[in-house]
């Protein structure tokens, strides 16, 4: 099989992934673009000199072909430049320099430097106008949520290739941002006509449609806060504060970088919440899938809840945008965000009031969204109670005491967008395997040992 059949057997493989998550959250596409480190192009064979012929070339196309993408191009760049070069060669060359730099563009990409990667896509593009820069370019601008400049990007594109449907769908993310539902809608409906199971995607891109009706939006530097009408106004800017204070909590206590983009935050009356969010398990008291979806009633809000249930879903938020929005194990992102619900130092841990069973590693690294209320509740107790007991162990190797070293922070401040992501590389700096670290957290669970924080 060429490098051109891997790329798209390997796509209809992403395809597949995307169609069965596309209605549990919409994030979970950006993780769908997992394409192939082969290169986009492969050159064609230059028509009047060989690659026998001409050191150059020769060159070019055993870097190309090894897959490095970067040492290709800078060769190519500075073989142009020689004044004793042949003419044919450099201007096969320069056909050929657009596919090398998005090709280096792409394995910047899927290494989570899409930064990088659109100054490559955007010179590929001055000389050539191919679809697969155009694609590249306009999943990174999605990715970096430059919405404006990514609506522009997807259109060029499907302009080119108007049934790909990875590329239809977060489009209609994009347009879903800025409120374009209508927009949004008529593409999945041509979408639908090859790929029937979209229509759970229509159906919830309706629903938020007629909701969007009666919506208010605000937005500054950092958020956009969109509500129903029904609920008051002096609640949504109350939560726009709390958001700022949440930001602040994180970045003062975690080391958390701001996010470069607007983080979306949409409150909803409970029944509306269970109508236009129908992936959300009914136990939710907010949902974070790209967007901080939160349930809200306006006469009965706890603000202490409220404030801990923010601060939870911000550090999702901006632990998702740290890691470019790639799959985290469960255990670790919820745990860490119950201890980011904490200010300053967290109430004493409380055991489910009779002994139960340890959950397993497999239970504790998958999703949690479809297990029940009791499952669910002892799975966010765990996963806090190993956080603990991680951050405690980390205090005694570095003989700190736990007051010095309650908020994990170096458990997250050395993850980024190319880091791996899997239990135990995320343990790697302790250094602890998690299953030993699920053996010591269950031995000490199970004798019922409090862990202070």
């Amino acid at each position: 099989m060429n490098r051109y059949g891997v790329l798209l057997t390997l796509s209809i493989c992403a395809l597949l992934t995307y169609i069965y998550y596309q209605d549990k959250a919409p994030e979970v596409t950006v993780r769908s673009m997992q394409h192939s480190k082969k290169p986009v192009h492969s050159p064609p064979s230059p028509s009047n000199v060989t690659s026998a012929d001409d050191p150059d070339i020769r060159k070019i196309l055993a870097l190309f072909h090894s897959g490095n993408y970067q040492a290709a191009m800078i060769h190519a760049e500075t073989s142009i430049n020689n004044p004793n070069i042949q003419t044919s060669t450099k201007a096969w060359i320069k056909r050929q320099l657009p596919n090398i730099k998005t090709s280096w563009a792409w394995f910047l990409m899927q290494t989570g430097k899409c930064d990088d990667a659109i100054i490559f896509f955007e010179q590929s593009l001055k000389s050539s106008q191919s679809a697969e820069a155009i694609k590249g370019l306009a999943i990174c601008q999605f990715k970096l949520r430059k919405v404006d400049e990514a609506e522009e990007s997807f259109q060029r594109y499907l302009e080119l290739n108007p049934n790909d449907h990875q590329i239809g769908y977060l489009y209609t993310d994009v347009l879903e941002s800025q409120g374009k539902y209508r927009e949004a809608i008529e593409i999945i409906e041509q979408l639908e006509k090859q790929n029937p199971l979209l229509s759970r995607r229509k159906s919830n891109l309706e629903n938020k449609y007629e909701e969007s009706h009666s919506q208010s939006r605000l937005s500054d530097q950092l958020f956009t806060l969109t509500w129903n009408i029904d609920i008051h106004e002096d609640i949504a800017n109350l939560i726009l504060e709390e958001l700022h204070a949440a930001a602040m909590h994180l970045q003062n206590h975690f080391g958390m970088e701001l996010p470069t983009s607007n983080i979306e935050v949409i409150l909803y009356g409970r029944e509306v919440f269970d109508s236009v969010v129908p992936y959300s398990p009914k136990w939710a008291t907010a949902l974070y899938d790209g967007r901080i979806r939160i349930p809200i009633n306006n006469s009965n809000y706890n603000i202490k809840k409220l404030r801990k249930t923010l601060r939870h879903e911000l550090f999702h938020a901006f632990l998702a945008e740290q890691v470019d929005r790639r799959k985290i194990p469960t255990w670790f992102n919820e745990g860490l965000a119950q201890l980011a619900e904490c200010i300053n130092s967290c109430a004493p841990f409380n055991f489910p009031p009779t002994p139960s069973i340890f959950l397993s590693r497999q239970d504790l690294e998958e999703s949690w969204t479809k297990l029940d209320k009791t499952k669910a509740n002892l799975a966010y107790r765990q996963s806090y109670y190993i956080i603990l007991f991680l951050v405690s162990e980390l205090a005694k190797q570095k003989d700190i005491t736990s007051e010095e070293n309650t908020s994990g922070e170096g458990l997250i401040n050395r993850l980024g967008r190319s880091s791996r992501l899997d239990s135990d590389s995320l343990l790697e700096e302790v250094p602890i395997t998690f299953k030993k670290l699920h053996e010591l957290a269950q031995a000490s669970w199970d004798k019922r040992l409090t862990i202070h924080h």
